[in-house]
């Protein structure tokens, strides 16, 4: 009995459709909220003044960056990678005009206080010069030894021969160092340590110091050379120092007769 085709919940009387409850009128969709006064268009927000579209912080006006003024740090960086760099030989020769300058600019001073006959002050200024310059250029170079020289020069002037006697010696310690040999040059050494030595009374010490500047002169301006006159005059001095009264004479003619005084 087939359960009886359940009497079809009878087709229900639809409810009489009821009416139909209007749904309820459907709550008319409902008066669908209602439309719902557009919320209303929501005035909106009133667009909303769009913040005030936030007048955009003028984006400003870019201020631009400030194009930046241009930071004098950053014209150089823009156009450092235009620009040649300096090769190593220029660097070099700009570092040797700096020291020619500033060499200039002491020696000056120094030789102002030599002439003032303020010695002691000369001395310092000297004794800066020899300073700077050996830590500029070495303590071997070339330069260095007229820098030797002119101290030692102005601590004789004021007596004091033993404070300059090691100043010259490292003079010709340079000179006999040199690859390419200055044989004048190194014979104006040995005279004035010489000279040194003479002053302190040392006469046996100076005499082979005279005899090797004589022979470096002659091998370099040859034997008949004026310019020997000085040479053999201060070694018959120092040689009459000695006693050496016949070989002093022999000095004192040849020098007259390479001044055609003889």
């Amino acid at each position: 009995t087939p359960a009886p085709a359940p009497t079809p919940a009878p087709a229900p009387t639809p409810a009489p459709a009821p009416a139909p409850a209007p749904s309820p009128a459907p709550t008319p969709a409902p008066s669908p909220a209602p439309a719902p006064t557009p919320a209303p268009a929501p005035t909106p927000a009133p667009a909303p003044t769009p913040a005030p579209a936030p007048t955009p912080a003028p984006a400003p006006a870019p201020t631009p960056a400030p194009a930046p003024a241009p930071t004098l740090a950053q014209r150089p960086a823009a156009s450092s990678s235009r620009l040649p760099k300096m090769s190593e030989a220029d660097m070099n020769a700009a570092k040797a005009a700096q020291i020619a300058a500033m060499s200039s600019a002491l020696t000056g001073m120094a030789e102002m206080y030599y002439e003032q006959e303020n010695f002691p002050e000369a001395q310092k200024a000297y004794e800066r010069i020899l300073s700077w310059r050996q830590s500029e250029l070495g303590p071997n170079h070339p330069d260095v030894v007229d820098d030797l020289n002119n101290l030692a020069g102005v601590i004789c002037v004021q007596g004091n021969f033993a404070e300059a006697e090691p100043l010259i010696r490292r003079a010709i310690e340079i000179l006999e160092g040199f690859e390419t040999p200055e044989p004048l040059k190194l014979a104006e050494n040995l005279t004035s340590l010489a000279g040194i030595q003479f002053q302190q009374g040392i006469f046996d010490q100076a005499e082979p110091l005279l005899a090797k500047a004589l022979v470096l002169k002659e091998q370099e301006l040859g034997v008949n050379n004026p310019e020997l006159a000085d040479s053999l005059r201060d070694f018959a001095k120092l040689l009459k120092k000695l006693g050496k009264l016949e070989e002093a004479e022999k000095h004192y003619h040849r020098a007259k007769v390479l001044l055609g005084k003889a």
